[in-house]
């Protein structure tokens, strides 16, 4: 399906390092795991096996290998943030299309114990000069008090992560882009990523979004990126 068709197929083949609520999609089979750790890789192969009532689902060490399959049209990315460019990058080489479950950074202060609830497996808060607030894929929120007053109650659950899963899954059928596509993910990772580098630098830095950059910060700039061991390379 790398060609751009529309999908044909009744169910969607996926190869994963974790299944989370996909399992639970009637579309989706999952036919493959790979993983470095033998442990989590047996563990996720029992849930699948179990899920089908067979033993059709393989394992890999090497997602290369996966990748290789013709008759996997998708991928679920569920790595550790450093691995997660790369095997996407391998994923789209290969023609899969992908789906990354992204671990939002969450602060490391341990000054800030105020408001902190962990919002689900994706949490992320918000601080400036005028108050701060949390949210998370739970689509619960939270705020600073002196922003109370300002707060409307999201009745919508556009952030539930099974909201995203049927996205993408529609996407995969028909082709077109998801709205958690890979600009909008982009540019939002992109400002987590700016704060939590002015943090751990202790302060504040002035980030140009057209040249992606900080502004004439070398120190900053250089911490845009992780250097890759060999023989990796994006």
């Amino acid at each position: 399906m790398s060609d751009g068709s529309v999908f044909s197929r009744r169910r969607l083949l996926m190869g994963a390092a974790d299944l989370g609520a996909f399992l639970d999609q009637r579309e989706v089979q999952f036919v493959a795991v790979c993983d470095v750790r033998d442990e989590r890789r047996e563990a996720v192969e029992k849930m699948a096996d179990d899920k089908y009532g067979n033993h059709d689902c393989r394992t890999y060490w090497d997602m290369h290998e996966l990748v290789a399959r013709t008759d996997i049209d998708a991928v679920l990315v569920a790595t550790g943030d450093r691995w997660h460019t790369m095997a996407s990058i391998v994923a789209a080489r290969g023609g899969r299309l992908g789906k990354l479950r992204t671990l939002h950074a969450n602060t490391l202060d341990p000054k800030v114990t105020h408001g902190w609830l962990g919002m689900g497996t994706c949490s992320v808060r918000f601080e400036g000069e005028g108050g701060w607030i949390e949210t998370g894929d739970t689509g619960k929120m939270t705020l600073s008090e002196n922003l109370q007053p300002e707060f409307h109650a999201v009745t919508e659950r556009g952030t539930d992560p099974q909201s995203h899963i049927r996205d993408f899954l529609n996407c995969v059928k028909s082709r077109r882009q998801p709205r958690a596509n890979a600009d909008a993910a982009c540019h939002a990772h992109i400002a987590c990523h700016a704060a939590y580098i002015a943090w751990q630098l202790g302060r504040k830095l002035a980030f140009d979004p057209a040249q992606e950059a900080f502004v004439g910060d070398a120190a900053a700039n250089r911490m845009r990126s992780r250097a890759l061991r060999e023989p990796w390379s994006l």
